[in-house]
């Protein structure tokens, strides 16, 4: 039997290139709902799979400390962005649904709502690339 291969951490990035490669993701999953979720859904199924590998084969290898970690430090900020990113494009679709389809008069503000949701998405994006370059632990 072949014996598990160790995870490795990838430190060859920076923080310009984490921040805009998560924060391009985020900006696609805000404006998701004009594929009606359809983005954020699968993202979020592919990302979910993802991680759910890692912990099943860091528990498998003993190495789930070691895994956590390295995403607990960044992971927060980053699955924080992508709540508020997904969560945005979930309302303007429940917007849509509620007025033009069940015909209900709502009112909000959505340009608001975008723009403290960008601002935000914005701040929890450079937030974790500069913990996940400068924080990690080996």
């Amino acid at each position: 039997m072949q014996k598990p291969v160790e995870l490795e951490l990838n430190t060859n990035l920076s923080v310009i290139e984490l921040f805009f490669h998560n924060y391009i993701w985020f900006i696609i999953f805000l404006f998701g709902f004009l594929t009606f979720g359809i983005i954020n859904v699968s993202m979020i199924l592919y990302n979910g799979g993802v991680i759910g590998f890692l912990i099943g084969y860091s528990l498998k290898t003993n190495q789930f400390m070691q895994l956590m970690l390295w995403l607990a430090p960044h992971g927060v900020f980053e699955i924080s962005a992508l709540i508020i990113s997904n969560s945005f494009a979930f309302f303007v679709i429940y917007l849509f649904y509620s007025k033009v389809i069940r015909e209900i008069n709502i009112k909000s503000n959505i340009k608001n709502l975008f723009t403290n949701s960008f601002f935000l998405i914005t701040i929890l994006s450079l937030i974790a690339a500069f913990l996940e370059v400068y924080i990690n632990y080996k």
